[in-house]
C-alpha cells in the first residue's frame, strides 16, 4: 500500500495571512505549497524558509479568487480526495468554485470582521476543517454553530523557529 502524499498547501498574495509567520508555518511543515500571486509573494515565503516543494502560480491581483483558471490548471495532477490547505478565503472560494473542498482545511489566523465571518459561514461545508489561531477564534466559531470537533488550534512558531 503505497504512503499517503502530504497536503497540499495554498496560500495567496491578497491574503491578509500571506505574512512572515504564517509563511514560517508553512515551511515548518516541509510539505508541498503553491504560492498564488507574484514576485513580491516568492520573495516573502523565500526570506520565510518556504523554499522546498514550492510552486509559484501567478494569478491576478495576487488572488486566488481572481485566479481559478490559473489555480485549476495547477490543480490539474493533484489526485481528487488530497488534502488541501486553504490559507485564506480567497483560496477557499476559489477551491469551492473548483468543487475541490472534500478534504480541505482551512486556518484562519486572525479575527475575521463582520463581513469575514458572513463569508466564512456561506463558504463552510461539514468536510471542511479549521484550523485557527487562538481560544477566542475557536470560541467565535463554536458559538456560530460550527462542531467543535472541526476547529482545532493552531500554533504559530516561536521568532527562533521562523
Amino acid at each position: 500500500m503505497t504512503p499517503p502524499r502530504p497536503p497540499l498547501h495554498l496560500i495567496d498574495q491578497a491574503s491578509p495571512q500571506a505574512y512572515p509567520a504564517a509563511l514560517a508555518l508553512i515551511a515548518r511543515r516541509r510539505e508541498p505549497t503553491l504560492l498564488l500571486g507574484g514576485t513580491p509573494l516568492s520573495r516573502a515565503a523565500e526570506a520565510a524558509g518556504l523554499t522546498e516543494q514550492v510552486k509559484p502560480v501567478r494569478v491576478a491581483a495576487g488572488s486566488a479568487r481572481w485566479g481559478v483558471f490559473a489555480l485549476r490548471q495547477a490543480l490539474r495532477d493533484v489526485e481528487p480526495g488530497r488534502e488541501l490547505h486553504a490559507w485564506s478565503l480567497n483560496c477557499l472560494a476559489a477551491l469551492k468554485n473548483l468543487r475541490r473542498t472534500s478534504a480541505t482545511v482551512v486556518h484562519l489566523l486572525a479575527l475575521p470582521g463582520p463581513d469575514e465571518l458572513k463569508t466564512i459561514l456561506r463558504l463552510d461545508r461539514p468536510t471542511l476543517r479549521w484550523r485557527v489561531l487562538g481560544a477566542s477564534l475557536r470560541i467565535l466559531l463554536v458559538a456560530r454553530g460550527f462542531p467543535a470537533y472541526r476547529v482545532v488550534l493552531e500554533t504559530l512558531p516561536t521568532p527562533e523557529e521562523a
